[in-house]
């Protein structure tokens, strides 16, 4: 899931164009996410928590920003 910039101050430190598992430490808990972060044509980042037993392999880095834009159509 995408999560906006102020959520996590551990998140938001990460560099955009970064791909990596950590733990981040939240109020409750402290879940083990891979954080896929890049920039968007506006020059926005983006951020993205996926579950770190996905498949780096099929889903890559640049698999997760395709992904990201897909309409669902």
């Amino acid at each position: 899931f995408r999560v906006p910039r102020g959520w996590n101050k551990a998140v938001d430190s990460v560099e955009t164009g970064t791909d990596a598992v950590m733990e981040i430490k939240t109020r409750k808990r402290a879940p083990t996410v891979r954080i896929v972060k890049f920039m968007l044509d506006g020059g926005e980042a983006e951020t993205l928590l996926i579950d770190p037993s996905l498949p780096t392999h099929i889903f890559t880095f640049e698999k997760m920003k395709e992904i990201y834009f897909c309409d669902g159509a």
